[in-house]
């Protein structure tokens, strides 16, 4: 007979109630997301899917406890600053915290220490909810969903706007091979076209030809957007002269993704 998962042992759900303030969004926003907050995006990605393996009704108790392990490994190799790396960082220490009480709760997985398992789940789960708040109010990331399976819904919704993301990324690229400067001038922030100018826009991207060849990475924080892509560079006949890699930030305005980066 196979056991119920400890992660759908029924707790009392704690309600977060945070605030993301203007001012959180201009600390990542202008100045780009901190190192904590980039390897945060990373680490909530792979934590999330190791919560929904671990909600997922359709295992069985030994699957689970494979697929567990085998998403903690994704887990852990993210990539985190050092602790005392961001001395203004609330919630770096934590994320050391919780791949280290993951990784003792996993070792009673197979045990049949209950209690001892039932100790360490509540303390993971209390580490987690801390995060969230940190998650939020820190880094503009959404917090981490402890007590449901994947929702397909929450995941299209996931890759929809990873979608636009790219497609604004895609279409700059486009209107600037096209020279349709105006359309390239709404691509940007209305604080950037309040504060840089047209001509120097236009000056500065007359000439270039290219293309986005793949994108390496999208991660998303709130309503602001890190992405690293790979452009083509293009001669006046279309054919590829070389390549290089870029990061933008991309913020969301009026429902649109629109470019944010120094005046040309």
């Amino acid at each position: 007979m196979t056991t119920s998962s400890p992660f759908l042992i029924a707790v009392a759900a704690a309600v977060v109630i945070v605030m993301v303030t203007v001012g959180t969004l201009v600390s990542i926003g202008r100045f780009g997301p901190s190192a904590t907050c980039l390897a945060a995006s990373e680490w909530t990605k792979a934590t999330q899917e190791m919560y929904f393996v671990g909600n997922d009704p359709k295992l069985d108790e030994a699957t689970r406890v494979l697929a567990l392990h085998d998403q903690f490994g994704v887990m852990a190799n993210v990539v985190l600053p050092p602790v005392g790396a961001d001395s203004k960082s609330e919630i770096l220490p934590l994320l050391h915290q919780h791949n280290s009480e993951m990784e003792y709760w996993l070792s009673f997985q197979l045990s049949e220490d209950r209690q001892e398992r039932e100790t360490a789940r509540l303390q993971l789960n209390k580490t987690v909810r801390i995060i969230n708040g940190f998650l939020v109010v820190e880094c503009g990331l959404e917090p981490v969903l402890l007590h449901q399976p994947r929702s397909s819904k929450l995941q299209a919704e996931a890759i929809s706007e990873e979608a636009r993301i790219k497609e604004a990324v895609t279409r700059l690229y486009a209107l600037i091979n096209d020279e349709r400067w105006l359309a390239v001038w709404n691509s940007y922030t209305r604080e950037w076209r309040e504060k840089c100018s047209f001509d120097a826009m236009v000056e500065s991207l007359r000439g270039f030809k290219g293309e986005v060849a793949k994108f390496n990475d999208v991660n998303v924080f709130g309503s602001l957007a890190v992405i690293t892509y790979n452009v083509a560079r293009l001669d006046s006949a279309g054919n590829q002269e070389g390549s290089c890699d870029y990061s933008v930030t991309l913020v969301k305005q009026d429902d649109e993704w629109l470019w944010e980066e120094p005046c040309h």
